[in-house]
């Protein structure tokens, strides 16, 4: 039923969502006679448009689900567009059908998955998750949940390691595939915007790097590239991270699968540490947590990557991370004034990385 794919949640109503749930088989017999749906996410999910839906139904319902999330594409014309051209909603449609069933660590249950390419309409039913604890990317993570986003990563990698069924997925596409390699020209385009609109809280230094990145963002997606390569969340934020209680079933569950690539894994730890990671929690952690992350890989059996090639990596990624600042910083409609200040403390942050590894070096000319 793809021609009655919402755009937006106010048209998310009862006949829509019984024919999704009925054609995923989620509710073979019943249907759904009203919704309630409540917006949440504003400023966080600049992509999209976040839902927790109530049903009620009308007859046998089986086991279809009381209350779920709904996403569907942004209401901003520039990050809608953006999002179609890169395939973001593409891939967290095929993610959900096609590769979350056999992942072995916690995401969201997904009730339903629809795509109209011509149209430009994209729906996920997922299960609600709220149950969990989320966090604030502005305040940052640190301490404990910081090391427990770090076993949770290494999991990821290290079950997609040099996996060679996971890399003939060509759906997913590479760090330095077409596609991804278009983010040089955002980032071109996106730059004097970015240096007009808070070009003012950088040094002279960071704005030099921002520069060299604005020129060699391609071979630095090159090199995170090459083998070994694994599953890449490209969006390991604090955001998109749900913490249950230590130990417990439900331990971290991770969301928003719109951006996968496969390359280099150090990419999502120094994602996560450069941004979602105030500047003191990173200096008094970030050695530490890069190093528990290399070792929880070679637990799980990785081999022949040693913990110097995982520190040049994770430099290389630092530097491959401004490109997320300066996107959303020179380009992209923000949504709200969370959303603003968002921008503004992650290139405190992701530059101030750049500035503290003294990357200059390795940046090709």
């Amino acid at each position: 039923m793809p021609e009655t794919i919402p755009s937006h949640l106010d048209e998310v109503g009862p006949e829509w969502l019984t024919g999704a749930l009925r054609e995923s088989g989620r509710l073979p017999l019943g249907r759904v006679r009203e919704v309630e749906i409540q917006a949440f996410g504003e400023g966080v999910g600049i992509l999209g448009q976040l839902g927790r839906v109530r049903a009620h139904y009308e007859g046998d319902a089986g086991g279809a689900p009381e209350r779920m999330v709904v996403k569907v594409p942004s209401v901003h014309a520039t990050n809608r567009e953006m999002c179609f051209a890169l395939g973001f909603y593409q891939r967290e449609v095929r993610f959900y059908r096609e590769l979350a069933p056999e992942l072995p660590f916690r995401i969201p249950r997904c009730y339903a998955a629809q795509l109209d390419e011509r149209r430009k309409r994209f729906a996920l039913v997922l299960e609600d998750l709220s149950f969990l604890s989320t966090a604030d990317q502005l305040e940052g993570i640190s301490g404990e949940r910081a090391e427990r986003a770090v076993d949770l990563l290494a999991e990821i990698h290290a079950s997609r390691w040099g996996d060679p069924r996971f890399d003939a997925l060509e759906w997913i596409p590479r760090t330095n595939s077409p596609t991804t390699l278009e983010w040089q020209d955002y980032y071109r385009r996106a730059w004097p915007g970015f240096v007009r609109n808070v070009g003012d809280q950088l040094s002279p230094k960071a704005l030099e790097i921002g520069e060299r990145v604005n020129r060699a963002l391609a071979p630095l997606l090159h090199a995170l590239a090459a083998p070994p390569t694994t599953l890449v969340h490209n969006d390991f934020k604090l955001d998109n991270l749900l913490f249950g209680e230590p130990g417990g079933a439900d331990r971290i569950a991770l969301v928003d699968w719109q951006v996968i690539t496969r390359g280099r894994g150090v990419q999502d730890l120094a994602y996560l540490i450069c941004q979602s990671m105030t500047v003191e929690a990173r200096l008094a952690q970030e050695e530490d947590l890069l190093g528990r992350w290399h070792r929880r890989l070679t637990e799980s059996g990785v081999r022949g990557y040693d913990f110097e090639q995982a520190r040049l990596d994770y430099r290389r990624s630092v530097m491959r991370g401004l490109a997320v600042p300066v996107e959303m910083g020179g380009s992209l409609d923000l949504g709200n004034e969370r959303g603003a200040a968002l921008v503004r403390e992650i290139v405190e942050r992701s530059f101030r990385a750049a500035l503290d590894w003294d990357v200059l070096d390795v940046l090709p000319d």
